[in-house]
């Protein structure tokens, strides 16, 4: 009965190891899109996505990834996207180029260049025409207004002493919205940003508040 065991056994064994098949890893591979491409607009984002097989390991830029993602990244210089991949036999690598535009490429760009903004006039209108003005101090015209790009609008006296902070961001390319509200951008060139919201009416018609700003 104890042969018969013993037999049995090692027959299994034999069996086991002949049958098994011997688990092959293949070269590591991926891959990459980007969207949109070609030169990106200053601060605009593209959309990065990946894919990769028989691997152990993904990295981009040296920080571990999942296999398979998508992210978007804010481009505001010429970036360069680094993918690593391996298993515990390969490993591969492939680099991904990303042009940016230059600053004047975006309105983004525009407002947060780094030369402030002045207040020169404030005024309400009704279809395109003026129909009152506001008085602007002195002091509030030689404010200094900064768009930063982490979106913060940080406001300096003529002397360069701050003033104060808000928030700030594109709602889209029309509208912007800033001191608390969604300013509809009428205007935004390097030289001149005008803004304005909806102020009530004039005689029945839709009347808006804008603000005139310059930069020299």
């Amino acid at each position: 009965m104890n042969l018969i065991l013993v037999f049995c056994t090692l027959t299994f064994a034999l069996c086991t190891s002949s049958c098994k098949k011997e688990h092959v890893i293949g070269k590591p591979k991926i891959s990459i899109s980007v969207d949109p491409t070609g030169i990106i607009p200053f601060a605009d984002s593209v959309l990065i996505s990946w894919e990769a097989s028989d691997v152990d390991i993904c990295m981009l830029n040296k920080q571990i990834i999942p296999f398979s993602g998508s992210r978007k990244i804010r481009i505001l210089l010429d970036t360069t996207l680094t993918f690593k991949i391996g298993n515990e036999n390969f490993s591969d690598s492939s680099v991904v180029y990303i042009n940016a535009g230059d600053w004047n490429s975006s309105y983004f760009g525009i407002l947060t260049y780094p030369n402030p903004w002045l207040l020169k006039s404030m005024y309400y209108f009704v279809d395109g025409k003026v129909v009152d003005s506001i008085k602007i101090e002195e002091f509030s015209r030689n404010k200094r207004h900064y768009f930063n790009i982490n979106g913060d609008e940080v406001v300096f006296d003529d002397k360069g002493e701050f003033l104060y902070k808000m928030e700030w961001y594109f709602i889209d390319k029309n509208h912007i919205f800033r001191e608390g509200a969604e300013w509809r951008v009428d205007s935004l060139t390097e030289k001149v940003f005008i803004s304005s919201l909806p102020q009530g009416d004039y005689k029945g018609t839709p009347k808006r508040f804008q603000y005139y700003y310059y930069r020299n």
